[in-house]
């Protein structure tokens, strides 16, 4: 609502005639202009700024109902000519006037409606006393809204917070709001929204994370804590820990400077992984075009073209990058003579064996193909990243 009483301070501003005595839509003392005063006390300003409040609101401030010193009331003034202000002057219905009869417009989210009528206008601010009833909120006007969500706010029982930095982390590592991360993960990491992180990996990687014992978990806190993060006093070094820094708009900005990084990364990343997935593309459709004797077999590929005027038959049919991309070419490199995957060669084996096997890794409970293992780590350290987003 701070914002809102800004803007419309800021319109009635803009509203005003030329001359520096006809402030018909604010004024001070008479019809004069109060710009001056709006620009000393910051009204219509670019920056509002914002106090927090370090104590719940009393309940001689907010009710259960509504703002206790909140009231209706309409508001009269000069109507109609050249010595009304332009906002609330007498409407009529010709095509030349700025509010047409009837025509209500609602300003602050709800709290005032200016109704313009020649006959018989109405301005007026809503009863902020009564905008809850029985219960449920009088109405679903950001005015109602933003007085239920500050009346939720105001009602938490901030006692049962957590004060140290281990003791939030601790309420973020919960088993529960860490699968929640992992999915979140999955489906960026698969850039599909109905993506589906199987319940077992989930299970498997969050006790990966907090091991059995209690010491995964404080190894976490101390690496969270221990982590060197950009100094804002120097933004070239990363040499400043997270557990020296107690102010929060700080590590909100740190966590948005990370969060932008990451995203940046992430693209040069996904830019590298095309041109190097275009070129095995292409290495494959090679390939499989310089096989083709035919012309019709040729040409019916969506990636190869037959060359008419090639004096070598086993040279007519070539890769054509061109059409490829035109028909979305989904070739991928394929490595003759390898029948047996890797996860294949891993699957069942007992632990001596396993260790034997390339690409095969014992995880204390079974043989599992390792690059598995290594996408896991991957998505741990990530996991990592999503605890300090959970604390904020």
């Amino acid at each position: 609502m701070k914002g809102r009483i800004h803007e419309f301070v800021t319109l009635l501003q803009k509203a005003q005639t030329s001359s520096a005595t006809s402030g018909y839509c604010l004024a001070t003392t008479g019809p004069a202009h109060a710009a001056g005063a709006v620009a000393a006390y910051g009204c219509g300003a670019e920056h509002i700024p914002t106090d927090a409040i370090e104590n719940p609101i009393s309940p001689q401030e907010l009710t259960d109902e509504g703002i206790n010193h909140g009231a209706s009331s309409t508001i009269e003034g000069k109507t109609n000519g050249g010595t009304a202000c332009l906002l609330t002057a007498d409407a009529n219905d010709a095509n030349t006037a700025f509010f047409q009869n009837n025509a209500q417009v609602e300003l602050l989210g709800g709290l005032l409606a200016i109704t313009p009528n020649s006959g018989g206008k109405s301005n007026t601010v809503a009863d902020t006393k009564k905008l809850r009833t029985n219960g449920n909120l009088a109405g679903t006007k950001p005015l109602h809204k933003s007085y239920d969500a500050l009346r939720k706010i105001n009602s938490e029982d901030t006692s049962l917070c957590p004060t140290t930095v281990e003791t939030v982390i601790k309420t973020a590592a919960t088993p529960d709001k860490l699968k929640e991360a992992l999915k979140t993960l999955h489906k960026n990491t698969k850039r599909d929204e109905t993506a589906q992180l199987p319940e077992s990996e989930q299970e498997a990687l969050v006790a990966t994370l907090l091991g059995t014992d209690g010491k995964q978990l404080q190894a976490l806190i101390d690496n969270i804590q221990a982590t060197a993060v950009i100094n804002k006093a120097n933004p070239k070094n990363e040499d400043k820990t997270l557990k020296t820094i107690q102010d929060t708009e700080e590590l909100a900005e740190i966590l948005e400077y990370y969060r932008e990084k990451a995203a940046i990364t992430a693209a040069a990343e996904i830019t590298r992984l095309q041109a190097v997935a275009t070129k095995s593309n292409q290495g494959a459709g090679t390939d499989i075009c310089s096989k083709i004797a035919d012309k019709n077999e040729c040409n019916s590929k969506h990636f190869c073209s037959y060359n008419e005027t090639e004096t070598d038959d086993t040279k007519k049919c070539k890769f054509n990058l061109t059409k490829a991309e035109k028909k979305g070419f989904p070739v991928t490199q394929t490595k003759t003579g390898e029948t047996e995957t890797t996860t294949e060669k891993c699957t069942g084996k007992l632990e001596d064996a396993c260790k034997k096997v390339t690409g095969c890794n014992w995880d204390g409970k079974e043989c599992k193909d390792s690059s598995i293992l290594v996408n896991k780590q991957f998505a741990l350290s990530v996991v990592s990243a999503a605890f300090v987003a959970l604390l904020f």
